[in-house]
């Protein structure tokens, strides 16, 4: 085999980098490579020491590859590209690979550009598999291999009981556990964590990531070299994908090979979990759902996972935290530097489809009669709703607790007004608490109800509990006047509404207790329905919090612990009638101290009409303000330490405030207030924030307004009821919204599954669409259609991916003219094209992550034009693309409207999801079909600019096209009228029936 890299090299520093790199991808098949062709500028250009952020075991393996660095000519390039067997594309996107397109055409290649290809070390991977004929065949031995050694595994961890792990903050939590009756799973980073994994006794180790744990960064290095001692101490045995098993085996000691087995992956719509019947693992992005969760599952019924925390949604930064025991902190730096596309993602989009896929893989293993619980705190809402709030209940044995001093007296603060249908709780949930020396101060607030007599009830059979009467207004004055009389050497705050988890006291104490220069600490707080319904959705910053994070309020103050004298110090301000534990807050941390996380449920925070902030959100908002400028403005001397003198600058005061602005909008929205909703719509400035959010954000800020109003878990909030949905959907459209924020638009009614229901809407018919009939046998040549629309380009750029059961006749105007053509679907296979993937999947079957896949595998960069037929499936393919990854030029597809289609998603849903990705969106004529013979061809007699609004009847079926950049409808009614041809019984002048409205 002779390999050859493209483009010529002309720069050192990347030269280098490949070199040293390669080494490390090629080495395994050094039998079967004749030669790499490395093609430099000039005979000068060598490559220097290998960089810091590779691993320096590269060094010893330069000299075991027959590389020959060749100088040469761009001119004389084109002859070495044609003698190689396999190309290298190590800079893509350049002006010559047009200019060698002659010579590249149908050259088997790999683009491995990992500064701008995220998934150029799974191309390297895939080498062994791309090129599987040239390199003697070796996926059937490896095959062999794992399908020998798997059954020993098996009865290895063959369990009542499967503990499984991520890498997450939680993690730190497993120590309070014994594993000792049921086998437990480690995987990643893990293997760094000795003092953890000496108490899992870990039989099997998992690892699947291509870049973190295959790849050839000093991150991985690391890696490798615990991954060595974890299987020597604890003799285990590793999974890992097939995709990689040769790099572990070249480069792992020798004494393992026997104890690595490899797993194949395929594409597919659940887990499977019976791999000695079929062995492979459905292909997912996350190694819980990958590998954990089936291997789990083939070993037994009962699986309980720890440390796979997430994240919350609106903190998009990267995938989610670590647990600092079990994470390569020092080298994190270094494999940003060494695969810098990886890290070029949309974060939110990889989340949203992580909990999405572990929803359906619970689910399935559920519905086989498996049994998975969760352990440790997670955001992610397949794990929360799953989740154990006391272990003990699920018969794990929790070990004995560290040493707390029980001397030290926490005094626990609780206003009350007007609270006698919660309060009792409130008081059980103190006098349940595990940790017993606490005072609790209950200051009456001039109820009118019988709360005072229900505290002093209290007070009459347990002597820690003092009632009083407040001589003030406001909350802020009660809670004053508890501080006033609090003897603890702690204090902490408690809502007479809302309720304190059973180690709420001592998991906050004991934090204090351990970290001595600590003065101040918060844990977790969930929020509960009036009725004690679990909302699934916890507040807290994961992490610590100094002032500079005090543009927002990130910590509700059930969850605050802290020494007295600081309160004392910082008393709640009588003048704010709202908001004044922020402001509470912000003062003492101005002073420089800094609160700790504590990562355990502390309180409840319990949502009720008669709250406070569930009365009127503008009000709430407004006095917020008062908080928001001290915050940024200069304070005196004598409020703030030298650094936070000033106030903050970041982020800027403008955007936080307008960033507020969404809550109330949505509160409009959801309260029905169509005047105050459309006049922040149409206000200029707030329309032109609003406008700059994307439909994620968008969605996961309805479902948190959504589910602190209707006070639901966020994935109930479309079973809220027919008529209050339909109200809504009516305020989206009559209020402006649709039209002027597409995105805010689409995502409000992702979160409440409104499709359904904004498309029944009758006030905005205020103008034709084209009627539902169809006069003639007009029929278009849809290819020669989209040729004219793209306007002038290069073929040899340009790829046409087909996506369902696509008729392969489409697709052969572009072939060609020397266009790239893909097809994932039944019509590649059936017609035996020989063109694309010749695959047969059931259309349904394709989602956004056998997609990806697809790109990834077949080495594709982008799509020209992506036309779907998926029968009835379209919306669910297009919601679920990976958008960051393919972003195609033109969209078309055909539709089914909701009596046909899958979820009963049709056209309108296709157009306002496009629409909400910045594309033009055009409509077809539609049609009811009456028989087979009525091919939906006929469907494009007309089209129109799609606008919100339309009324579509059910059984519909039309044609959809929407476009990156707009050509214009001038410019279509010009292409229709050049491209459709009439029927025996047609009209005269049939481009003059393409629709102008």
């Amino acid at each position: 085999m002779k390999i050859c890299f493209f483009p010529i090299f002309s720069d050192a520093e990347a030269l280098t980098d490949h070199f040293y790199r390669l080494h490390w991808y090629l080495l395994p098949f050094k039998d079967a490579i004749t030669e790499i062709v490395i093609p430099v500028e000039s005979k000068s250009l060598k490559p220097g020491a290998c960089p810091d952020f590779l691993d320096q075991s590269l060094t010893d393996m330069v000299g075991n590859l027959p590389v020959k660095f060749v100088p040469m000519a761009p001119e004389g390039f084109g002859e070495q590209i044609e003698s190689a067997d396999v190309v290298l594309k190590w800079n893509v996107g350049t002006d010559a690979e047009k200019a060698f397109r002659t010579a590249l055409a149908d050259k088997p290649s790999l683009r491995i550009d990992h500064e701008r290809v995220r998934y150029a070390g799974s191309m390297y991977l895939k080498f062994r598999v791309e090129f599987d004929d040239m390199l003697g065949r070796l996926g059937g031995r490896y095959l062999t291999h794992a399908k020998s050694h798997y059954p020993r595994i098996k009865e290895r961890c063959a369990s009542d009981v499967c503990y499984v792990f991520g890498t997450g903050p939680g993690l730190a939590d497993a120590s309070e556990h014994d594993f000792s009756d049921g086998v437990c799973i480690a995987c990643n980073s893990m293997v760094k964590n000795t003092e953890l994994l000496d108490r899992l006794q870990p039989p099997l180790i998992v690892v699947g990531d291509p870049i973190f744990h295959a790849g050839p960064s000093s991150y991985a290095a690391a890696f490798r070299k615990e991954l060595v001692k974890a299987l020597d101490r604890y003799e285990a045995d590793l999974i890992v994908p097939m995709r990689d098993y040769h790099i572990y085996a070249e480069h792992l000691p020798k004494r393992f090979m026997d104890r690595i087995v490899p797993v194949p992956f395929k594409h597919g719509t659940a887990p499977n979990f019976e791999l000695e019947q079929a062995f492979h693992v459905t292909t997912t992005a996350n190694v819980l759902t990958l590998f954990l969760l089936p291997l789990a599952a083939d070993f037994s019924d009962d699986i309980r996972v720890f440390g796979c925390d997430g994240r919350p949604l609106e903190e998009n930064d990267y995938f989610w935290g670590h647990d600092k025991a079990s994470q390569f902190n020092d080298e994190m730096d270094d494999i940003q530097k060494a695969h810098p596309g990886f890290f070029d993602i949309d974060y939110d989009d990889y989340y949203a489809e992580h909990c999405q896929t572990l929803e359906t893989w619970a689910a399935s293993l559920e519905g086989a009669g498996k049994r998975i619980t969760n352990h440790t705190f997670s955001y992610i809402p397949a794990l929360a709703k799953r989740s154990a709030n006391a272990s003990g209940r699920f018969g794990i044995r929790v070990l004995e607790p560290p040493e707390v001093d029980e001397s030290d007296l926490v005094s626990i603060v609780m206003p009350a007004f007007n609270a006698v249908g919660f309060i009792e709780l409130a008081v059980a949930s103190v006098l349940g608490q595990t940790y017993p020396t606490w005072e609790l101060l209950i200051v009456e607030d001039g109820s009118t109800d019988d709360t005072l007599k229900v505290a002093e009830g209290f007070a009459a059979k347990d002597n820690r509990i003092k009632v009083f009467r407040n001589p003030g207004k406001y909350q802020a004055a009660a809670r004053n006047h508890a501080m006033d009389q609090a003897e603890g050497k702690y204090l902490c705050f408690l809502d007479s509404d809302d309720i304190m988890h059973p180690n709420g006291l001592l998991a906050r104490v004991q934090a204090l207790q351990e970290n001595k220069g600590v003065k101040l600490v918060h844990g977790i707080v969930s929020r509960i329905s009036e009725t004690g319904q679990d909302l699934r959705s916890p507040l807290a910053k994961m992490g610590p919090v100094s002032f500079r994070d005090m543009h927002a309020n990130p910590f509700h103050i059930n969850g605050i612990m802290g020494e007295t004298h600081l309160f004392d110090k910082h008393r709640l301000r009588y003048h704010v009638p709202s908001g004044e534990d922020w402001m509470m807050m912000a003062r003492i941390l101005r002073m420089g101290h800094k609160s700790m996380y504590v990562p355990e449920e502390v309180a409840a925070w319990r949502y009720h009409p008669a709250s406070a902030t569930q009365r009127g959100m503008d009000e709430h908002e407004a006095v917020l303000e008062q908080t928001l400028n001290w915050v940024y403005s200069v304070c005196d001397p004598d409020d703030s330490n030298a650094e936070n003198l000033h106030g903050l600058s970041k982020p800027p005061l403008l955007d936080v405030k307008l960033n507020r602005k969404t809550s109330v909008l949505l509160w409009r929205i959801l309260t029905g207030d169509l005047e105050g909703t459309r006049e922040m719509v149409h206000h200029p400035q707030l329309q032109k924030y609003f406008a700059k959010q994307s439909a994620q954000s968008w969605t996961n800020l309805a479902r948190a307004a959504g589910l602190r109003f209707f006070r639901v878990p966020h994935d109930e909030l479309p079973a809220i009821g027919d008529t209050v949905l339909r109200d809504m959907a009516e305020i989206l459209v009559v209020s402006g919204i649709k039209s002027r924020i597409p995105d805010l638009f689409y995502g409000f009614s992702r979160a409440f599954g409104l499709p359904t229901y904004y498309r029944r809407t009758s006030s905005t018919q205020n103008r034709p669409f084209l009627e539902c009939r169809r006069e003639d046998g007009a029929t278009l040549n849809e290819s020669e259609l989209l040729l004219q629309l793209i306007g002038p380009h290069d073929p040899a750029t340009m790829t046409h991916i087909g996506l369902g059961s696509e008729d392969t006749t489409l697709l052969k105007p572009f072939r060609k003219l020397g266009w790239r053509v893909e097809h994932l679907g039944k019509g590649a296979a059936e017609t035996g094209s020989g063109d694309g993937l010749g695959t047969s999947i059931e259309p349904r079957s394709i989602t956004g992550a056998v997609f990806k896949q697809m790109l990834e595998d077949k080495d594709i960069p982008n799509a020209s034009v992506l036309r779907l037929d998926a029968l009835g499936s379209e919306h669910a393919v297009l919601r679920s693309l990976p958008w960051n990854r393919a972003s195609p030029d033109i969209v078309h597809c055909q539709f089914y409207d909701e009596g046909m289609s899958a979820n009963r998603l049709g056209v309108l849903d296709i157009a306002e999801l496009l629409e909400s990705r910045r594309y033009r969106v055009y409509v077809s004529e539609w049609f009811a079909p009456q028989t087979r013979e009525e091919a939906p061809n006929t469907a494009w007699r007309r089209l129109v600019p799609y606008y919100s609004g339309v009324d579509i009847p059910p059984f519909a079926w039309g044609r959809l096209l929407a476009f990156k950049e707009d050509p214009g409808f001038e410019a279509i009614k010009t292409a229709f009228g050049g491209h459709v041809s009439t029927g025996r019984n047609a009209k005269a002048g049939v481009s003059q029936s393409v629709a102008g409205e």
